[in-house]
């Protein structure tokens, strides 16, 4: 199956999700995330970085995805995180 059938077909199964009026235009090259985690909405936005105009090919290749939390409430559920593995000399998961 050809990448453009599989992205009509992805697309024909989430048109009967209503989607969110967050006031921000769709084309935008941003991904809106709203995660439920232990019963608390936490908003994201993400985007990804490219470097295309880098002179080295590695450079060139490489991609940086950035996530920020989208309101206040987020933020906080972030920063309590951040405190947590301050305070207790845990090393914050990366990947």
């Amino acid at each position: 199956m050809r990448l453009d059938e599989l992205v009509k077909r992805a697309e024909s199964h989430v048109k009967s999700i209503p989607q969110p009026d967050n006031g921000m235009d769709a084309e935008w090259p941003l991904v809106c995330a709203r995660l439920k985690i232990d019963g608390r909405l936490v908003a994201t936005t993400t985007a990804v970085m490219r470097f295309d105009a880098a002179l080295d090919v590695t450079a060139a290749d490489l991609r940086v995805e950035l996530l920020f939390p989208a309101d206040d409430e987020s933020d906080t559920f972030f920063q309590s995180l951040a405190s947590t593995w301050t305070n207790t000399g845990a090393v914050a998961p990366t990947l």
